[in-house]
């Protein structure tokens, strides 16, 4: 009998032990997905969504020029680090403007306004100008928690050809400088509040700098092994403007066959309507 009480009291302790090991193997595993998704929460806090609207087109410059130039603008800001910003596509800015605004018009305030409703923290603006014998391209990088103006750039050419390089270097300075205008704010100001600075923020923001320094010494690396000469420029515009006409050749061919089949369904729909009459 007094055998079997300690065999019993044994077990019980055993099976007490491993109740307890099971919860707190519970309990650390609770605590490891809390820190895993607190952690996650905060690198997407951290993107800034960055929002490039259309250039205005103040000089009259060839339209599909000026397109190639933004779409170029686009990809640059692509380049960031991905880590820190997400550039939002053009087909979400537009379901955002104002009803008879352009993304060429929109300017100012409007472009506040509206980075404010897609979400984003940065709005990328500009216009082109022809000022005597030389094209001028303005740039301008609002911070929409706040709605200032953070920094601001001017490249001048000839022609658009010469300022394309030049805007791209320009447009990634422009973060650079409007981070640097207000020292490890700026990720703070996002929800309209400016909490404390803190060491820690400091040098992510020293981080954040430097990766921005050599994104821009990296793009000037590229273009001097670049060769862009004035023929293939023209031939990238011809090739845009064939793929261009071709989706519209494709699309008035579609046109062309709905319109014969509805045509020819109607036909056949009175034919049986006759028979039937």
């Amino acid at each position: 009998m007094g055998l079997c009480t300690k065999v019993f009291g044994y077990t019980t302790l055993l099976l007490i032990a491993l109740c307890m090991l099971i919860v707190q193997s519970d309990h650390v595993q609770a605590q490891a997905k809390s820190q895993a998704q607190s952690k996650s929460q905060a690198q997407a806090k951290s993107i800034e969504r960055v929002a490039v609207l259309d250039l205005a087109n103040k000089a009259g410059v060839n339209q599909s020029e000026l397109d190639y130039l933004i779409d170029s603008l686009r990809r640059t800001t692509g380049k960031l680090p991905k880590e820190h910003y997400l550039v939002i596509t053009k087909e979400n800015i537009l379901v955002m403007l104002p009803s008879g605004k352009t993304l060429a018009d929109c300017e100012g305030s409007c472009a506040v306004d509206t980075g404010r409703k897609i979400g984003a923290h940065w709005v990328l603006v500009g216009e082109v100008v022809r000022f005597g014998a030389t094209i001028r391209v303005t740039l301008k990088l609002h911070h929409t928690a706040s709605g200032i103006l953070r920094s601001s750039n001017m490249v001048k050419g000839k022609n658009l050809i010469e300022i394309e390089k030049p805007l791209q270097r320009s447009a990634l300075s422009l973060f650079r400088v409007g981070r640097s205008a207000s020292p490890a704010r700026t990720l703070f100001e996002s929800d309209g509040e400016i909490q404390e600075d803190t060491t820690d923020n400091n040098q992510d923001e020293d981080d954040l700098a430097a990766k921005l320094a050599a994104l821009e010494e990296e793009d000037e690396d590229k273009e001097d092994l670049e060769v862009n000469s004035d023929e293939e420029y023209e031939a990238e515009l011809k090739q845009l403007a064939e793929l261009t006409e071709l989706k519209k050749t494709k699309d008035l061919k579609e046109q062309k066959a709905k319109r014969a089949h509805r045509k020819e369904v109607d036909r056949q729909w009175t034919k049986v309507q006759k028979k039937h009459a």
